[in-house]
């Protein structure tokens, strides 16, 4: 599950909206929440300790999302990567001088 997904999953869970959200984790607003949810901002740590706090998560289980969504959003980026280098890049050779005395 991606984290944005576990977010909101354990906000709905709580039974809070996403402005509860953003004021109990403090000085948030709730476009930020949503942002998150949607995937479109990442939570910095420091957000995320404080959803640990309000949606009752353990750090272990929120440090387990975050290590799995970060693997996750590396992997994305090299696939991309790797499609995006055309064949005949990536088969280049740099070719090797030899001095022969």
């Amino acid at each position: 599950m991606s984290l944005k997904s576990f977010l909101k999953e354990r906000r709905h869970e709580c039974a809070i909206t996403q402005t509860e959200a953003a004021e109990r984790i403090g000085d948030l607003s709730c476009q930020f929440i949503s942002q998150i949810e949607l995937g479109k901002s990442k939570a910095p740590i420091t957000v995320l300790k404080g959803m640990c706090r309000v949606y009752n998560i353990s750090s272990a289980e929120m440090l387990e999302q975050y290590v799995e969504d970060m693997v996750l959003s590396a992997r994305l980026e090299a696939e991309r990567l790797w499609y995006a280098c055309p064949l005949k890049k990536r088969l280049q050779k740099k070719s090797a001088t030899f001095f022969y005395f």
